[in-house]
């Protein structure tokens, strides 16, 4: 009898397929429209702060090298300095959006394929 629990316990785990194919199914009662739009708001958020990080550690180095500018309007070297040290490396905050936005959109595309299926039916 020992022997026999053993077996029913092996056959009754779901293969590993399944397991992986079942974080793409949507969900019946989810809009995956709107966590879509929610991924891509935080990847766009991602992209905006990767960039203004990039134009700030680059104003930075260009305002370093010309010293003379600071006082014609612009941003000072020292409060450059300060913005680019606060937002270096916040878009990473923002960086797991972007897979799961990849994500979202798989399952959307299968929830939008039950929906017109249902609406044939």
């Amino acid at each position: 009898m020992a022997g026999e629990n053993k077996n029913t316990a092996v056959t009754q785990r779901k293969p590993l397929l399944f397991s992986i194919t079942s974080l793409v199914e949507p969900t019946p009662d989810v809009n995956y429209d709107f966590v879509s739009g929610a991924y891509l708001a935080g990847s766009i958020l991602a992209l905006i702060f990767y960039f203004v990080q990039l134009f700030c550690s680059d104003q930075t180095n260009d305002a370093a090298s010309d010293e003379s500018k600071s006082d014609d309007g612009h941003l000072s070297l020292e409060t450059m300095k300060e913005l680019a040290e606060s937002l270096e490396g916040i878009y990473l905050i923002f960086i797991p959006f972007i897979p799961c936005l990849l994500w979202s959109l798989i399952v959307r595309a299968k929830w939008k394929g039950q929906l017109d299926l249902k609406k044939e039916s």
